[in-house]
């Protein structure tokens, strides 16, 4: 169960809204269920934006059991109304600390790829970006605010951030789904090298091979398929052209152009033109 980033973090979204109104950037800041933007739309709000406010994702609540959930089920069955900071106070607070697990967003890798600056509350961010050399460090508090619109207003510093972040987190391909399956690769290969034991891998390699010949999805049975449909289809080809005196001829005539070199269209480049 994944509990919200806390009253802090919201309240600090307000206060970034609220605060910044006043310092002349044009603000469109929004937390609401109806505010939500979708599709293409999303990525092109995003990259009409010349920086983008978020914070780290994960989770700050382990329910290992459903305890958790069940409680707060039960909490709003009997207080539908109630808001979030209620539920926190009254039922997520008397359960005992659990780890918290925090990472970085796919939002960060959006605002990256499009172009658009990103002001950040601190965070690791799992050592993906770091502050200002990817992103502008917003103090949760807002203790530096005036220093972050003033990086927003220099654009020497945005480009500079913009353009690393790119090269780092998309130009670079280190977070591309091939480096992630090769990664996932690598280490399954470590892990299966470092615990067999002597004999396992021809056990395995039989295993795999009885599965692959029940299932049909061996890639013996595929070429051997392959290769059965080839012949077939060959020999229907030369059967049905030796029975045929139309087929005869064309055949004969498809054969003496493709070894000449008279420089004229042959049957076969207008064959293969046609297709």
């Amino acid at each position: 169960m994944a509990r919200p980033s806390g009253l802090r973090e919201d309240r600090d979204r307000r206060g970034f809204l609220e605060r910044a109104a006043g310092a002349g950037l044009n603000l469109d800041i929004a937390w609401t269920e109806n505010a939500r933007i979708y599709g293409d739309a999303w990525n092109e709000w995003v990259a009409s934006c010349k920086a983008t406010l978020a914070s780290e994702s994960g989770s700050s609540i382990t329910d290992f059991d459903g305890s958790i959930e069940r409680a707060v089920r039960a909490y709003l069955a009997e207080h539908p109304t109630a808001p979030y900071e209620e539920v926190e106070q009254n039922v997520l607070a008397t359960f005992p600390p659990s780890p918290v697990i925090n990472t970085t967003s796919p939002r960060i890798f959006e605002a990256a790829a499009l172009g658009t600056a990103m002001i950040l509350f601190p965070g690791e961010y799992s050592g993906v970006v770091e502050p200002w050399e990817h992103y502008i460090p917003l103090e949760k508090g807002l203790s530096n605010l005036d220093e972050v619109v003033a990086a927003v207003r220099d654009a020497e510093t945005l480009s500079r951030l913009t353009g690393d972040a790119h090269r780092d987190l998309i130009a670079s391909g280190r977070y591309s789904y091939r480096a992630f399956v090769n990664g996932f690769d690598e280490d399954v290969a470590n892990r299966a090298t470092a615990t067999q034991r002597p004999g396992t891998t021809r056990v395995a390699q039989v295993g795999m091979t009885i599965e692959q010949l029940k299932t049909g999805r061996g890639w013996q049975i595929s070429a051997a398929y392959d290769l059965a449909r080839r012949s077939l289809l060959a020999w229907i080809g030369v059967r049905q052209a030796t029975r045929s005196p139309a087929l005869r001829s064309l055949l004969r005539r498809a054969l003496v152009e493709r070894g000449s070199a008279n420089g004229l269209p042959s049957l076969w480049t207008t064959c293969s033109g046609s297709r």
